[in-house]
């Protein structure tokens, strides 16, 4: 070590201004990071339940009975949600229209259809 070269008041030795305002500067980037990672998590939340709830309520009213069409289209979301397949929601569609379509054919009550 030289001669006056000595750590100032809350630095290792050896470590520079530089150095440290290095990792200072890190802290902030990772608060910054994380401030907006969780920004944009909550504003994915958001459009992913708002893009649900318009989806259900469309689905709903383009059945004639509507109410049943949103608990439908409810099901087909959470499908979708879970599976993050919509192959799995065209499959699902389309066994429940068949099985609906037997029932109605079956039983006559074309009030279903």
């Amino acid at each position: 070590m030289v001669v006056g070269d000595r750590a100032a008041p809350g630095r290792t030795e050896g470590e520079t201004p530089a150095a440290r305002g290095d990792a200072e500067g890190h802290r902030r980037l990772r608060f910054l990071r994380s401030r907006w990672a969780w920004i944009l998590a909550a504003t994915a939340l958001v459009l992913v339940v708002t893009f649900c709830v318009l989806t259900t309520v469309l689905f709903g009213f383009e059945h004639n009975l509507w109410l049943a069409g949103m608990m439908a289209g409810a099901a087909y979301n959470l499908i979708l949600y879970y599976t993050k397949s919509i192959s799995q929601c065209i499959t699902a569609h389309a066994v429940t229209n068949l099985c609906l379509g037997s029932y109605v054919l079956y039983t006559g009550r074309w009030q279903f259809w």
